[in-house]
């Protein structure tokens, strides 16, 4: 009878170290199985297309058109036309829409004036309009979407001459940035010049949106624009 009981012990012992020794053979392949799943999940998490650039803006726009203009000469002295506000300016930081639309904008106006208010004739209302701009990662999950306003003020005339620009600025309206990511984004103002004549001035100016996307890589692009006093506004190109 002992020796039954031994023998049934010896037997179940056995058997747990056998189902215990399968076990640790199992947890040791499917450990790295499972690790390699998670850092492969992780790494097309973080990694940006680079070819998925989703941006939806406005119909018939001419891409690619840098300016018309009633004369091909630029006002021989760049100083009698200015920008009087700012030329750089900070629109997203660290995914946190950071501008003041009080004192983030640009103009154009005669150097011999003060401010906008000494010019008349301004349009009623702001030209606005609104482009979206989307980025997904490897896995075709939305990482990032900002959606954006370019706004300006036109039409101002000084001493009943001229067409003038004032508070040309981009307004960011929503900002979406997953987890893991971080998205940074600058307004800059390269260039300004009369597009009329000496007697008929048109302001105009290239209006720059310079963003970078980063996570496992990064995506850095540029959005420009030109408007013009009379109210015309052109998209550029993207690159």
């Amino acid at each position: 009878m002992l020796q039954e009981v031994l023998d049934s012990y010896a037997l179940r012992v056995f058997l747990l170290k056998t189902i215990m020794f399968a076990q640790l053979k199992l947890i040791s392949f499917i450990t790295p199985v499972i690790v390699g799943i998670g850092f492969g999940f992780y790494f097309a998490y973080l990694t940006i297309q680079s070819d998925f650039d989703e941006k939806q803006q406005p119909q018939n726009v001419e891409p690619r058109i840098v300016k018309t203009s009633s004369s091909s000469n630029p006002l021989p002295d760049i100083s009698s036309i200015i920008n009087s506000a700012q030329n750089t300016w900070q629109l997203i930081e660290q995914n946190r829409a950071v501008m003041n639309i009080k004192v983030d904008y640009a103009n154009v106006l005669p150097s011999e004036i003060k401010s906008a208010f000494d010019c008349q004739k301004w349009a009623d209302e702001p030209f606005t309009k609104t482009f979206k701009i989307k980025f997904q990662n490897k896995l075709n999950m939305r990482i990032m979407e900002l959606v954006y306003t370019v706004q300006f003020t036109y039409g101002g005339s000084f001493e009943n001459k001229g067409q003038y620009l004032d508070r040309i600025t981009i307004i960011p309206t929503h900002v979406y940035v997953a987890y893991g990511f971080k998205l940074d984004a600058s307004i800059n103002i390269p260039s300004i010049n009369n597009v009329g004549t000496l007697e008929e001035p048109i302001a105009a100016a290239y209006v720059e949106l310079k963003y970078r996307l980063t996570g496992m890589n990064s995506i850095e692009k540029t959005e420009s624009f030109f408007v013009k006093g009379n109210g015309q506004f052109k998209y550029l190109n993207q690159w």
